[in-house]
């Protein structure tokens, strides 16, 4: 009995090699999961990936066939991801949409196939994948700032930059399409105002054209702005500034007043505000003029000068001139004569009948 042990053992181990080998290439179906990812090449300049009209995790359910072993290999291989590139067979690279066919796709992987594992059914059975060739555009850096005043015009350094643009959508820039470079209150607060200062790292935004376009790539993410912070109170220097007088219109008809030519306009007159009403002033959309209001008992005195004002312009506004003082001729109108218009008070030279106010009637 003990000389036939050792036959008997191997008998079980060649009976049990067998009975594995047997259960290994036992032909059995199973249900397991892909995860399918559609990527670009490393090089090239492709874009690629899924269009869906709702959200697809990459994951896909499969129903195989095969040996024991086979099945166990393939779901192996299948927790880690497959991902298919365009110019793989079933994948053309040429720009624009195509359905890929997952079972077929999957059927012709290499670590699948060699297993001899079938794939019978796939859920989803296929998808629609997009591929895009990217080309190189220069658009310029356009700079908006908001929450601040400027000087001038800021810059952007560089002023254009290279972009990478889908083939499919380069179609929608237009001449006037620009990266835009935002700054903000919040990033000029600290800055001195007056003189150019830079900020070092601006992020540059996408074209409208361009917002939501998958793919887009800036060469260089952020541009380097200088700009001009207006100053908030400034001061101009007016050459010079009209004269007008200002009477009450019942003292019209009884004086005639006379401004010497000499006088009729304040020379190098210096105003100081806020920049925004200084700006209305530069572009002579608010205009200065000195102003010599005179009472009645002022001109029944024989008033011969006075300091002239600016009261009726901006109280925000401060007026500094180093000689205010206009020389005045008052002369009574005989009764019974025509009197004298406003317009004739300043002579020759003097102000026009536009520029001349009556004030209010005095008691």
């Amino acid at each position: 009995m003990l000389k036939q042990a050792p036959a008997l053992l191997i008998v079980t181990i060649v009976t049990v090699v067998i009975w594995l080998f047997a259960e290994g290439e036992n032909v059995q179906r199973a249900d397991v999961v892909a995860t399918v990812q559609i990527a670009p090449t490393t090089t090239g300049g492709l874009l690629a990936w899924v269009e869906s009209d709702s959200p697809w995790d990459g994951r896909v359910s499969l129903k195989v066939s095969g040996s024991t072993v086979g099945i166990e290999a393939v779901r192996a291989r299948l927790r880690q991801p497959i991902v298919f590139t365009p110019g793989i067979e079933g994948f053309s690279s040429a720009p624009g949409s195509r359905l890929i066919d997952l079972r077929s796709m999957l059927r012709q992987f290499p670590e699948i196939r060699e297993s001899g594992v079938s794939i019978e059914e796939a859920d989803p059975r296929s998808i629609a994948a997009h591929v895009d060739v990217l080309q190189s555009v220069e658009l310029p850096v356009r700079v908006e700032v908001t929450g601040a005043e400027v000087e001038g015009l800021p810059e952007a350094n560089p002023p254009r930059i290279a972009v990478m643009v889908p083939s499919l959508v380069r179609s929608r820039l237009t001449p006037d399409s620009a990266l835009v470079a935002r700054v903000g209150a919040e990033a000029v607060r600290g800055l001195a105002s007056g003189r150019r200062e830079t900020l070092p790292s601006v992020a540059l935004d996408v074209p409208a054209e361009l917002v939501g376009v998958r793919g887009v790539r800036i060469s260089t993410p952020t541009a380097r702005v200088s700009l001009t912070l207006r100053e908030r109170t400034v001061t101009e220097v007016v050459p010079s500034v009209p004269v007008q007088i200002r009477v009450a219109p019942g003292q019209l008809s009884r004086w005639q007043i006379t401004i010497p030519e000499s006088d009729q306009f304040l020379r190098d007159v210096r105003v100081t505000g806020p920049s925004e009403e200084i700006e209305r002033i530069r572009k002579g959309e608010l205009r200065i003029i000195a102003m010599v209001t005179l009472s009645a008992q002022e001109l029944a005195s024989g008033i011969t000068s006075k300091a002239a004002t600016f009261t009726e312009l901006p109280t925000s506004l401060q007026f500094q001139v180093e000689d205010p003082i206009v020389s005045i001729e008052v002369r009574p109108i005989p009764e019974g004569s025509n009197g004298a218009t406003p317009g004739r008070t300043g002579g020759p030279g003097g102000p026009s009948d536009e520029e001349s106010r009556p004030a209010p009637d005095e008691d």
